[in-house]
């Protein structure tokens, strides 16, 4: 008797644990979605700021680069110009020791100073191309000392140093900004790197100015070329744009080093001295600098200042370069910490909240699931989903119920775009915010879509119709008078050709000039469409030859009628030309072709007709065969 009782009990409690595994599976599945999703958005994410990371670390690489070249190119810069100061001098017959003296400048201390720094210099023996200018540098040095050096030798030698070194930085540059097109970082690591780009062109110019001038200060004026003078306003030219287009996009350290340069009186006295000698040779007033060492001296002794300046701002923007690209890679980093230190914190909520939600869930999501299915399925007319279950449970039902209307109306859109353009449910606005960006895509298509048909009436117009007169072209014509020619042989009726040459219009060309034959042709073409009928074919078969043709109904005589119109349309024209107004006339040859008549002898036996109207007297029609209409 207990047997049978207990089987019912056992059925329950069967139920009861499949509805318990089906809530501990639900349990787990709302526990491991969250969890799964939210480790591999935290990859991603750690992936990506682990790519930040790494760009800034290579950016960083290139900044270090790009400032050693441009401390080292500074320090050759510096003995440059101390070089060239003392063999200037001997050049003009005074020693280190007597310039020194003259200007109060200790020159020979200067120069051991810049020849210390650039020795000192790890990168002068590891960029390539420079080492073996290395024994050339020391014997210029002795020959410097010995004073047997001139100004030439110094340039020539240095200018070969300069032209390696902006090789290999610009190289240097190119590839970061190769680099730089194809990763994302931060909008001001741009600009950083266009500024480095503006103050090495700023100082790579403004040190050719300084290479340019001072041969034309000590050469004779005959001896000064145009090449000359254009070689330095050009490097003048290009070294002021340089340095204009770095206000106000410059780094810390470039703007701070700008208002140095602002507040330099040497600096400002130079640019000042340098603009002024620049504009007197390009004048031909040249200074009297030029027959004075000691003025020229004087003068040029804050040159070093100048390039100094100029070097200092390179050094800047590198700097600010480099700093940038470190605040880069700290701020990768730190974010990256903070990732990985969030993704723990919500993987932890994410587990005590699935065992507090997981019962008002799962209906909601059902419903959502169930929707999403039709939705992935294209049925996008569906009943809304209930908002209920938890606040974001609602919250998605009733977006999740916006975007089903908008894709309804999306697609709605989408099918009369393709079928019309100008429907006007495409006028409609679509719903939601995700509708409005997507009525901008869809209106620029269907912009885009009424551009290209009218493009392509537009092409097709073109390759039908005469540029000059607006009449159909040859082709065209050919074309349509095959079509009637067809029509009369699948419908019956003939087709008639009015073959029509304006009388004396190379005498217009000839005479009054080609604007006026324009103008006559483009009268003549007016006249033809306001005389024939709408459904006749008028072209302009080329120079002053005319086509008009076109089924009839009433045998020659409205052929004759149609020729007696148009010469009298024709005949009424006058072209205006500067020497008086010049009349048009025609003459016309008339055939009719009957059914089996080809488009190629149809037109021949007008053009026959034509030159018989010629023959006798002009301004007249004439048939193919022996009647005439005058």
């Amino acid at each position: 008797m207990d047997e049978p009782s207990q089987r019912p009990d056992g059925a329950v409690a069967s139920r009861t644990t499949s509805r318990r595994l089906r809530v501990r599976s639900l349990l787990l599945l709302v526990v491991l979605l969250p969890t799964l999703g939210l480790v591999g958005i935290s990859t991603s994410s750690v992936l990506r700021l682990q790519g930040q990371r790494d760009v800034a670390t290579k950016m960083e690489s290139h900044a270090e680069s790009l400032l050693a070249i441009v401390e080292l190119r500074a320090s050759l810069a510096d003995e440059e110009l101390q070089s060239a100061v003392v063999a200037l001098a001997s050049d003009f017959g005074l020693d280190v020791e007597q310039l020194s003296d003259v200007a109060g400048v200790d020159f020979a201390a200067d120069l051991a100073t810049a020849r210390a720094r650039v020795d000192a210099d790890p990168t002068l023996e590891t960029t390539p191309g420079l080492e073996p200018i290395r024994a050339e540098l020391d014997l210029l040095r002795g020959a410097i000392d010995d004073g047997t050096a001139n100004y030439p030798d110094v340039t020539a030698l240095f200018r070969q140093y300069s032209s390696l070194m902006e090789a290999d930085w610009r190289a240097q540059h190119g590839e970061m900004s190769t680099e730089l097109a194809t990763v994302t970082v931060a909008g001001v690591f741009h600009e950083r790197a266009d500024t480095v780009a503006a103050t090495f062109d700023t100082e790579v110019w403004g040190n050719e100015r300084l290479v340019r001038i001072i041969p034309l200060l000590q050469a004779d004026p005959d001896d000064i070329s145009l090449e000359q003078i254009g070689g330095l306003l050009d490097a003048t030219s290009r070294h002021q744009s340089a340095a204009e287009s770095l206000s106000g996009r410059g780094g810390p350290l470039v703007e701070a080093e700008l208002a140095r340069q602002a507040a330099d009186p040497a600096h400002q006295s130079f640019v000042e001295e340098l603009d002024g000698l620049t504009a007197s040779l390009a004048s031909g007033d040249r200074s009297g600098l030029v027959v004075d060492p000691v003025a020229l001296g004087e003068a040029f002794v804050d040159g070093a200042v100048f390039s100094g300046r100029l070097s200092a701002t390179t050094l800047a923007s590198a700097t600010d370069l480099r700093d940038e690209a470190v605040r880069q890679g700290d701020r990768a980093q730190q974010e990256l910490q903070s990732q990985i230190a969030v993704a723990s914190v919500v993987a932890m909520l994410a587990i005590v909240s699935a065992f507090v939600l997981a019962r008002s869930v799962v209906r909601p999501a059902q419903r959502l699931e169930a929707a999403a299915h039709q939705i992935h399925e294209g049925r996008f007319e569906l009943e809304p989903i209930a908002a209920t279950g938890p606040r974001e449970l609602a919250d998605t039902a009733s977006a999740f119920n916006e975007m089903a209307t908008t894709l309804s109306a999306v697609e709605a859109h989408a099918v009369a775009l393709a079928d019309d353009p100008d429907a006007a449910v495409l006028d409609e606005r679509l719903p939601g915010r995700t509708g409005r960006a997507l009525q901008v895509a869809l209106n620029r298509l269907r912009t885009s879509i009424r551009g290209a048909e009218e493009q392509r009436r537009e092409l097709e117009h073109a390759a039908t119709h005469d540029g000059l007169t607006g009449l159909l072209n040859r082709s065209a014509a050919l074309t349509m008078v095959d079509r009637d020619l067809a029509r009369v042989e699948r419908d019956g009726g003939v087709v008639m050709a009015l073959f029509l040459d304006l009388d004396g219009f190379k005498a217009i060309n000839d005479v009054h000039g080609h604007a006026a034959g324009d103008d006559a042709l483009k009268m003549a073409a007016t006249a033809l469409l306001a005389t024939t009928r709408s459904a006749d074919v008028v072209a302009r078969l080329g120079g002053d030859e005319f086509l008009v043709a076109g089924p009839v109904t009433e045998g020659r005589g409205e052929v004759e009628a149609l020729a007696g119109r148009i010469l009298g349309s024709m005949g009424a024209l006058r072209v205006v030309a500067p020497d008086g107004e010049v009349p048009i006339r025609c003459s016309i040859g008339m055939a009719i072709g009957d059914p089996g008549t080809t488009t190629h002898d149809l037109i021949l036996r007008a053009d026959a007709a034509l030159y018989r109207a010629k023959e006798r007297g002009r301004h007249q029609a004439a048939w193919d065969e022996e009647e005439q209409f005058a």
